[in-house]
């Protein structure tokens, strides 16, 4: 999986097309996933067995792969996994479940700025999602995939994943939808704001049995 990876890399490293347009949103500048070496340190060694697709890096110094920053969303979806470590440990213990975590927007994004993120930055990153998703699918268990919130949702339908336009995340959190090969579990972003979704009995249940942990 070298070669692709590095071509990825190389992808994400020459992007530069929310510069000049959604400057003042997009800090283009800016690639935690790069910063941090995450496909250097943090893909699973032999399959991946789940991809998880978030929205964006926050605006802030925190990320998901940022062990010396506490990140909101690594606390919370490691609580909902049952990972008890923090920082590499929690990490080390994601990777080795075979989880890989990414973003469906690269860059980090003012989130004070706009509370959805405008449809035309999330079709500037298609381009580099759709070979990531290709990359990691060389990995014979790829086939699962878990949605975390409505930007990573409307990427994969704007991707091709058809099925997915006649579901929302909040409405169907939990749900399975099978779309080019793939299962896609749905949930919103597990923040607080939305616990009432995610935090539900039946929706952590559905998800261990998803990713048969």
């Amino acid at each position: 999986m070298g070669g692709f990876m590095k071509e990825l890399v190389h992808v994400i490293e020459k992007c530069d097309i929310c510069s000049k347009r959604f400057r003042s949103m997009v800090y283009a500048g800016s690639k935690p996933c790069l910063e941090f070496k995450v496909y250097e340190d943090w893909i699973p060694e032999g399959d991946v067995n789940c991809v998880f697709i978030g929205e964006s890096p926050p605006a802030e110094k925190r990320f998901f792969y940022n062990p010396l920053a506490e990140d909101n969303l690594r606390r919370s979806l490691f609580n909902l996994l049952g990972i008890r470590e923090r920082g590499y440990e929690g990490l080390h213990r994601f990777r080795s479940m075979g989880f890989f975590l990414t973003d469906a927007i690269k860059c980090r994004v003012n989130k004070k700025a706009v509370r959805t993120i405008p449809k035309p930055v999330i079709r500037n990153c298609l381009k580099i999602l759709r070979l990531e998703i290709d990359v990691l699918a060389k990995c014979k268990n790829t086939r699962k995939i878990v949605v975390l919130g409505g930007t990573a949702r409307s990427a994969l339908a704007m991707l091709g994943f058809e099925e997915l336009r006649n579901y929302r995340v909040a409405k169907d959190c939990g749900m399975v939808v099978e779309s080019n090969g793939f299962k896609i579990f749905l949930c919103t972003l597990p923040f607080d704001r939305n616990r009432g979704y995610w935090n539900r009995q039946e929706v952590k249940e559905k998800l261990k049995s998803f990713l048969n942990i």
